[in-house]
């Protein structure tokens, strides 16, 4: 989660084996085998068909894991001018976070980018 001011930027990082124990994975062995099936019921039209199938065979259900912050990354502080934040945007495509404001009427852009992978 990425959050604060211009100022004072602060990325919270989370890591769910910290606090639940190792690594899972969830992806179900089976899944392979049923994506051909689950594909054609989606250009059938078949939605819940598809939605059964999926919920089924491309997931193994565990149980909930507890997910809790580890820790803040701020960034190095800056000496603050009087200018706010003007604009502030998370592009769920590309898991980009950037903010957008002038110092001495130079545009600043800094940007975030947090992965889910490990």
């Amino acid at each position: 989660m990425i959050y604060g001011d211009y100022l004072h930027e602060n990325i919270q990082l989370n890591e769910e084996s910290v606090w639940a124990g190792s690594k899972t994975n969830n992806n179900n062995p089976q899944a392979r085998a049923h994506l051909g099936e689950i594909q054609q019921a989606i250009f059938h039209q078949e939605y819940n068909k598809a939605l059964d199938l999926a919920n089924n065979y491309m997931v193994e259900h565990s149980r909930i894991r507890s997910y809790q912050p580890l820790g803040n990354l701020y960034q190095l502080p800056m000496e603050d001018r009087g200018q706010l934040c003007a604009k502030r945007s998370l592009n769920l495509h590309n898991g980009i976070a950037k903010s957008e404001y002038a110092i001495d009427g130079n545009k600043v852009t800094p940007r975030s980018f947090v992965s889910c992978r490990y």
